[in-house]
């Protein structure tokens, strides 16, 4: 079912495709389990194509025996390399994660990852490497939205606190405005954000974020959601405090 609400207002057209790379790992090869990761993973990429402006072609999952290292290094790079210029990107990580204070650095566990060894995971640089790519092909919004743990930087790429702007990157099919100052203003700008739950604590249980995420657009009624307001649903619903940055000091 469409969301937003209705009425005769003009359709707002998106100036870039939306893509979106899902990952949800619950059952692990090697580790325990992160529960509900992978039916999140399932229902967030439905809503998305259902009611939201994704392509389903736009949208890859990866869930569990599918989520292996390689499969998301690869995932990431495509996505990377195949996003442009007034694209909107969406990247959603649930499953374990680890943080090194020292190293200011943290890691995703991928579905064969192997305990106490750091050289099966996923280095927290390679999304820095994706954004970075994407930052050359000067994609218009990016937002990562993290239910694990989430290190304050991401290997020297800076995350700043200024919160004043907002992700414009999830708009309902045909509901966004045209003539709204705020909304037309602010979705021209670039964006980058993160929302990660858990901060700082290692990610060994999941936080709720991710369900919380996807009753959010089930349930909206607005024409397009911002990342302030993404930010306020779900601190109001995960069990873990949310780290929530702009991404790369771009805001």
């Amino acid at each position: 079912a469409q969301s937003g609400p209705a009425g005769d207002l003009p359709t707002f057209q998106l100036s870039g495709t939306y893509r979106a790379l899902i990952i949800g790992i619950n059952h692990y090869k090697n580790l325990e389990a992160f529960p509900g990761a992978d039916q999140e993973a399932s229902a967030l990429k439905a809503i998305l194509v259902s009611s939201y402006s994704f392509p389903e072609n736009n949208v890859e999952i990866l869930t569990n025996e599918k989520a292996t290292k390689q499969n998301i290094l690869t995932a990431m790079k495509n996505l990377s390399e195949k996003s442009r210029a007034g694209e909107s990107v969406l990247i959603f990580f649930a499953g374990r994660g680890l943080i090194y204070k020292e190293m200011k650095t943290g890691f995703w566990f991928p579905y064969d990852s192997k305990k106490g060894v750091i050289s099966t995971t996923v280095e927290i640089s390679a999304l820095r490497d994706a954004i970075a790519q994407m930052e050359q092909n000067q994609v218009q919004h990016i937002l990562v939205l993290c239910d694990s743990s989430f290190p304050p930087s991401l290997s020297g790429v800076r995350l700043t606190e200024n919160r004043v702007n907002t992700t414009f990157g999830l708009t309902p099919n045909d509901m966004a405005r045209t003539g709204d100052p705020f909304f037309d203003e602010n979705y021209a700008k670039k964006s980058r954000y993160l929302i990660a739950a858990g901060g700082q604590q290692a990610g060994s249980s999941p936080s709720g974020m991710g369900q919380a995420f996807v009753e959010l657009l089930k349930t909206n009624k607005d024409p397009y959601l911002t990342t302030q307001m993404l930010v306020k649903a779900l601190r109001k619903d995960a069990t873990k405090s949310l780290l929530a940055a702009p991404l790369l000091g771009v805001n």
